[in-house]
């Protein structure tokens, strides 16, 4: 994981949350996508160039994102550790997958800058953690 300073982080996730913008500007109406793959293709589809933005910001904040828990992607994890067949590197890319499509659904449905600052500050401190246990492993 490359940490990124508190700045480059803001930035970053204001970067993100303008290329979302323009997705909520120029998409149809009621979208639900299954997958973050779905989300990226059907962006594509409406400038390739943000697209490519959006998907290159989500890797670099992927490590500072809130990996959320839901009732859904909880039920997901317990069926694939019964099931013997997916491997844990594909059982844990599905679940950062769905929780990336969550974060993005989340700041698409924030409407307040109250919400959009309760995001960010979630995303700073994962990241002021991962920067305190990186300095303590040093």
């Amino acid at each position: 994981m490359r940490l990124i300073s508190d700045r480059s982080l803001c930035c970053f996730l204001e970067d993100l949350r303008s290329s979302l913008d323009y997705y909520k500007e120029n998409a149809q109406e009621n979208l639900v996508f299954i997958n973050i793959d779905g989300f990226f293709w059907y962006m594509k589809t409406l400038s390739p160039g943000v697209a490519a933005n959006t998907h290159e910001l989500m890797e670099t904040l992927t490590p500072f994102i809130p990996m959320i828990i839901t009732e859904e992607n909880l039920g997901d994890l317990l069926r694939a550790a019964e099931d013997a067949s997916p491997s844990l590197a594909q059982i844990e890319l599905d679940y950062l997958n769905k929780s990336k499509l969550k974060f993005i659904y989340t700041i698409l449905s924030a409407d307040s800058w109250e919400e959009w600052d309760r995001i960010r500050n979630i995303c700073r401190t994962i990241r002021n953690y991962k920067s305190q246990l990186q300095t303590n492993y040093v």
